[in-house]
């Protein structure tokens, strides 16, 4: 077979390897393929040229030898100056055999074209493979321009939020651990809060059914059980007005509603009393009177739950009952209850929790619709109508999405879960005005 033809093969198959998509490791494979072609016609030719000095080698011997026997013939010489032999012998002496295709069938110049063919298709992938190698680096060079980049982008924000954490009191406190520069996302930080919130239902639930079981007889039906619950009259609306202070949520809440058969004086009282506090409250750890300052003011420091992953919160504020006085006959009276922030030495801010501020107003009007006839005044003729307003400082950051879903949810149920609880402890008492 003419390794011709072979080489003109293995340039076909270089030529369609450059055909796009082809990968830098299928080039790499086509010169090991070309490598060894080379090898072997190198090989070939190595053998040709070894029998071209074989044959020249036995020439110069035959010559010599022909020179020797033939001293004695006297061979004429020609004016051209070839030699004249009178035998055909003498001629095969001078003249060794060649073969039609070359020394020991060699095609020399077959060989020549194909070596030159293959080194070709060597050089030709090889230029491949650098241009393939070349468009790489670039997209590896874009990838870590991007990288390098990022990176920047994202020290420079670190570096800004260190900063603001820095300016704020707060830093190195507990609230550092929740704060912007938190591991957990917002999504992530408001799951957690509502499932944490959900789990404090659930306990309150069971804590209810608990006292339910154990402080009522069990010879009264259940509807008579929460019969105030029952003829509850609860209208409420809660207004909210977003305000962000150096990216801490104050918003100022406001909420309106009557609950029937408890007076203003009652749902204050149980409001303002910390001996049933725990009764009705179910955020609050722990709690003590720093100061008794008169018979309707005192100085309350509480803890509250924690709620995971936000830092737990505590507060120390003022509280005061009071009634005031209706202006004339046509207005009825109304009692109230502050809470607002103050600073006592015996309670210095703590690591351990956030200090949050507060100034909260409970306002109470009770409203009577005469009975009929001569009937006495019941739990039936008395509906209070509540206002209360709220204005929270969290005492640190959280995420505002966060703060404002919390407050939707537990405001609503506050309220809803303390005056339902006044009902129950009034209910068989007389009339508190």
């Amino acid at each position: 077979a003419s390794l011709v033809s072979g080489a003109s093969g293995y340039s076909a198959t270089s030529t369609s390897s450059f055909k796009k998509g082809h990968s830098l490791r299928e080039k790499l494979a086509e010169m090991e393929t070309f490598r060894d072609i080379l090898c072997r016609q190198v090989d070939t030719l190595q053998k040709y040229f070894d029998a071209c000095a074989d044959a020249v080698s036995k020439d110069e011997l035959q010559r010599d030898k022909v020179v020797e026997d033939d001293e004695d013939d006297f061979p004429t010489t020609r004016s051209d100056g070839e030699f004249l032999h009178n035998t055909n012998g003498s001629k095969e002496k001078w003249f060794p055999h060649v073969t039609p295709k070359g020394i020991n069938g060699i095609d020399f110049k077959g060989e020549a074209i194909t070596f030159k063919a293959t080194t070709a298709g060597i050089l030709a992938t090889l230029s491949h493979c650098i241009e393939l190698m070349v468009k790489r680096e670039e997209s590896w060079q874009k990838r870590l321009d991007k990288e390098v980049e990022k990176r920047r982008r994202i020290e420079e924000a670190y570096k800004n939020a260190m900063t603001e954490l820095k300016k704020k009191s707060h830093f190195g406190g507990p609230d550092y651990e929740e704060g912007p520069n938190s591991l957990i996302n917002e999504e992530e930080f408001f799951d957690a809060v509502e499932a944490a919130l959900d789990r404090q239902d659930k306990i309150e639930e069971q804590s209810q059914s608990e006292k339910v079981r154990l402080h009522w007889p069990t010879s009264l039906p259940p509807g008579d059980v929460f019969s105030g619950v029952g003829n509850h009259r609860f209208v409420q609306k809660v207004y909210r007005r977003e305000v962000e202070e150096n990216g801490i949520v104050l918003d100022p809440l406001k909420a309106t509603h009557a609950v029937k058969g408890v007076t203003g004086h009652e749902v204050c009282h149980y409001f303002w009393n910390v001996d049933v506090r725990n009764d009705w409250e179910t955020t609050i750890e722990n709690f003590r009177v720093v100061e008794t300052l008169a018979d309707n003011a005192i100085i309350v420091y509480q803890t509250h739950k924690r709620v995971w992953p936000a830092s737990q919160r505590d507060v120390l504020y003022l509280s005061a009952i009071r009634k005031i006085p209706a202006l004339n006959e046509n207005d009825t009276e109304t009692w109230i209850v502050c809470n607002f922030s103050v600073e006592h030495d015996s309670v210095p801010t703590t690591n351990r929790c956030v200090r949050a501020k507060i100034n909260i107003a409970m306002i109470c009007q009770t409203l009577v619709s005469p009975p009929e006839g001569n009937k006495k005044i019941s739990r039936d003729n008395i509906l209070c109508k509540i206002t209360y307003v709220a204005n929270v400082n969290p005492g640190g950051w959280a995420p505002a999405s966060v703060l404002r879903a919390v407050a939707k949810r537990e405001y609503p149920k506050f309220l809803k879960r303390f005056t339902s609880y006044v009902q129950e402890k009034t209910a068989r008492k007389s009339i508190l005005f």
